[in-house]
């Protein structure tokens, strides 16, 4: 059975799950960053 809403559903939960990725995945690159700045320049050097 689909629904008409189903889409628009899945579309916001996908937009939050996109959202808190992207906070978890910028807390984990400031961590290890700040851990190996060393090894900070090979992806950081080429800003987003």
């Amino acid at each position: 059975m689909h629904s008409i809403t189903t889409n628009e559903e899945t579309r916001l939960i996908i937009e939050r799950a996109h959202a808190e990725r992207a906070e978890m995945v910028a807390a984990f690159f400031q961590k290890l960053f700040s851990r190996k700045p060393s090894a900070a320049h090979t992806t950081a050097e080429q800003p987003a």
